[in-house]
Parts: structure tokens; sequence; C-alpha cells
């Protein structure tokens, strides 16, 4: 954990070392909406099990372990889950996680955050499930599938209700054929109409804005992709990929500058670096701003965490016509010529907060005109 009250100094904290810490949290390390609460689960090379770490930050100086294993008070308990992702629901009462290639999701209950419990755990409703995020009141869990790429809308009310069955019900979805990995649904208001901000990491998918007002018969209103992932680009973007990395150009995450009327979008776009675009008419989006933080050629061997310093260069998983990734076809690392943007970029102001995974946390100052 790093103090960043000064951005311009940032000072260590302290380094969480529990069971889903140390096993390394892939996508799924959460701050409830509350802020009280700091949640994750393991994703060990994608994927693990029961493993679960629970934070009280009021103090965000001196984090402490909530969820105690009875024996070994400095260890978190065990508890039942498959790990990939992680979503809290909008009352900091439920932590969800999805087990990615299991099909599975899990609701755990932390109402008492000493002795955290699963509530469900079952099918979600597809093969491959990935990022999630819910409806204002927890009652609507919006899921993103991956290998066909597209939106499951479920209701998921009886688990937030605490009803004595707990089943998850389809609602609807929606499916389509350019991309790959559906990442995080942000939801956001334009007066009272609501929508979903997806993101798909791979097949050059993009950025879509889904309507849901009518949730059992969601829409794609907006689609935006930069220019080099448009289907005529694909040899130009094939070339410049090669022995670059498995994730080329795709979109990652994506975070408005509020969520109700929002008028700015912070995506970040792997080797496309950092991007910004005016949402404010969500059917007329526009690119206004861009980062690209500087490449860290040569430095694979001082690198060694960064998730791009990986044997993984081809096929690219931009353009894989079928299946995930070929591990056997991996000739070497990575060349570092540009670096890769991955996380959740976060807005402070004018300022974006964002990480890249060979130049590290950083604070860029947006210029407004």
């Amino acid at each position: 954990m790093i103090d960043f009250s000064d951005p311009a100094k940032p000072r260590y904290v302290r380094t969480l070392a529990t069971r889903a810490a140390r096993s390394g949290t892939w996508e799924s390390l959460r701050i409830s909406p509350d802020g009280a609460m700091l949640a994750a689960v393991s994703g060990g090379a994608t994927i693990d099990f029961n493993k679960f770490d629970l934070y009280d930050i009021r103090d965000c100086t001196n984090p402490k372990l909530l969820n105690k294993q009875l024996l070994n008070p400095n260890e978190s308990s065990l508890v039942l889950n498959i790990g990939h992702e992680g979503e809290w629901s909008p009352d900091s009462k439920t932590y969800w996680t999805t087990g990615f290639i299991s099909g599975t999701v899990s609701a755990i209950d932390v109402s008492n955050p000493a002795r955290p419990v699963t509530i469900y755990h079952g099918w979600a409703g597809a093969p491959v499930v990935h990022g999630m995020s819910f409806s204002p009141d927890g009652r609507r869990l919006y899921m993103t599938t991956d290998g066909i790429a597209g939106l499951l809308v479920l209701d998921v009310s009886a688990i937030q209700d605490r009803k004595l069955n707990k089943q998850i019900t389809p609602v609807s979805s929606l499916f389509w054929k350019d991309g790959f990995i559906g990442q995080r649904p942000h939801p956001v208001m334009y007066g009272t109409r609501p929508y979903l901000i997806y993101t798909d990491e791979s097949r050059s998918g993009g950025v879509r804005l889904i309507d849901i007002a009518d949730d059992r018969n969601p829409k794609v209103v907006t689609h935006i992709r930069l220019s080099i992932q448009l289907p005529e680009h694909k040899v130009t973007r094939t070339k410049e990929l090669a022995k670059t990395g498995g994730f080329g150009y795709e979109s990652h995450y994506c975070t408005p500058d509020k969520d109700k009327d929002p008028s700015l979008l912070a995506c970040t776009f792997f080797q496309s670096g950092v991007r910004v675009f005016d949402i404010a008419d969500p059917q007329k989006p526009r690119e206004v701003a861009y980062f690209n933080p500087p490449a860290q050629t040569g430095k694979n061997a001082m690198l060694v965490g960064s998730a791009h310093n990986l044997p993984v260069e081809q096929p690219l998983l931009s353009d894989v016509d079928v299946g995930l990734l070929d591990m056997s076809q991996a000739l070497g690392k990575a060349n570092f010529t540009a670096d890769f943007c991955t996380s959740i970029p976060r807005w402070k102001g004018d300022q974006i907060w964002v990480s890249c995974t060979d130049n590290g946390f950083m604070v860029l100052q947006l210029k407004r005109p």
C-alpha cells in the first residue's frame, strides 16, 4: 500500500501478504462502496480457489485484517469461491467473484467481517464469464462473457435480499462477433436513462455504450474504437505488434469522470496507453486526449514483476480467430517497445491516476483548453 496524499511524493506504507494478496489478486482487488473495506480473492495464474482477504481500511495507513484464521490471526480464513475478477454490491454487504473459465460466480456475505461466508456459488449463465457490475439497488448483475463476447443481465435479487432460495435468474443477453474477452461494464446515467460502458480486451472489440433502460432488450448505441483497431488495419496491426506481447492495442478498463451525466471517459488501452473521450453525448463520442508512457525497451530483467514481461508473443489476442492464446507458440519474452496500460483509471479532479505494467503508478494532469 502506498500513501498518495501528496501525489508528487508517494510514500510506501505496507505490503499485504495474506492468502489472496500473497498468491496474486489478479483483477479482484476492490474497495467497498462505503470506503471501509478492501477485499480480494486469489486469481493465481488467472484462476484460484477459496482464498479471500478482507481488510478494514478506514485508516489507510494501518489496514487491519478482518477475516482472521482462528488458529493463526496473521492469516486470512478460507472462503468458498473460484477467483479471477471481483466486485462489491452497492450496499457493501456482499463481495462477488467470478471463476472466469469455470463459468461460476460466488457471492460472499461480509455482514460479519470476521466470519465472511459464501451464500451463493454456482453457474453464472455462460461457460466463460469475467467482469461484472450492479444496478444501484444491487438486484441486477451485469456480467461480461468471453469466447463469445457479450453481456448477461442477471436477476440476483434473491441473493441481495437474502431469500431462503438464493438463485440467479437470467433476464437477457446480448452478443456480438467482434471481441473475445469482455471486461467490466461500468454503469452510468444520462438523465434518467441507464447505460453500461462495456470494454472488450481482445480482438479489437473496443468500447461500447449499451442502453439498458429496457434491461430485457439491451442495445448497443455507440461503438468506440481506435483507428488501428478497425478491420481494414488488421495487416498493419499484426505487423506492428509482432513480438510485443499478447494484448496489442486492446482496451481494458474505462472510468467516466462521473456516473451521473458523464462528460469524459478515461480508458486504458494496453499498448495504446491512456485515452480520454468526450462522451457528453453518448451517441457522438470523440477522442480529446491521450498519454503514451515511455517504452522500457531492454529492461526485461529489471521488470520481472511486469505482466508485460511474459513469454507470450504469437498469436496476438487482437487477431486470433478461435480459442484462447496458445502458450505453446510463445517465442520468448515480449519486446518492451511500448508499455501495457491495464489498471482501472481513477479521476481526481482534472487528474487521472493510473498504473501501467512497466512504468508503474502515474499521476496524469489533464489540461483543458
